[in-house]
């Protein structure tokens, strides 16, 4: 049985979340069209996937509220080329609910989650957009991603620790104990993991509860 870890980041999370990632099959993220929610969870997953090797960093995608049958391709575009850039390359859409019946319209829906229907009047339209999330996927599961800097996180600090923060145009990936003591090594001025990936700075924040 595979194991599925998805993490509910603006609650937080803390050097453990990056070791259980480690340990699970799938590491998975999640964001929401519009608004923050999203913006702690995708670089928690991404960077437990980096750190511990895994190739594939799945998230659960395009969730919504508000009202329903208000968002469409043009408006989520946006939200998934961020993610994109911290490191997700396994897009999974949020909802597709059967739709059982032809004379219910505009069909069955959850409070929650775009309308991925065959009722949408949408849908049928937005083969440019599922390529374009398609190729986006394929394209990003070929390579390395690329973090100028990995930034320590210890418990029992939440997520967000940038001390100092990254200049723009720069990235990175949370990194935790457990990789520092038994996965990296130092060369050629980089911190290097086994699994290809290279950090040119270690970030290590004013925390007071570092342990030693």
């Amino acid at each position: 049985m595979k194991t599925w870890l998805e993490p509910y980041g603006h609650w937080g999370f803390s050097d453990e979340f990056l070791q259980y990632g480690g340990q699970s099959d799938e590491v998975v993220g999640e964001f929401w069209s519009e608004g923050d929610l999203g913006n702690i969870e995708n670089r928690a997953a991404s960077s437990s996937a980096h750190i511990y090797g895994k190739q594939k960093v799945s998230t659960e995608s395009f969730t919504c509220g508000g009202p329903a049958f208000s968002l469409y391709p043009e408006n989520m575009k946006q939200r998934g080329n961020r993610f994109f850039t911290e490191g997700i390359n396994n897009t999974l859409l949020h909802v597709y609910i059967g739709q059982s019946y032809d004379d219910k319209l505009p069909g069955v829906n959850a409070e929650f989650g775009n309308e991925f229907n065959r009722h949408n009047t949408w849908l049928m339209t937005s083969t440019f957009f599922i390529d374009y999330m398609k190729r986006c996927n394929l394209i990003l599961q070929q390579g390395k991603y690329v973090a100028n800097a990995a930034n320590f996180i210890d418990t029992p600090k939440m997520t967000g620790i940038g001390d100092p923060t990254l200049p723009k145009g720069y990235s990175f990936d949370y990194i935790n104990n457990e990789v520092i003591l038994n996965r990296a090594k130092v060369k050629n001025g980089y911190l290097v993991l086994p699994d290809g990936m290279k950090y040119r700075v270690l970030v290590l924040p004013k925390l007071e509860t570092m342990r030693p």
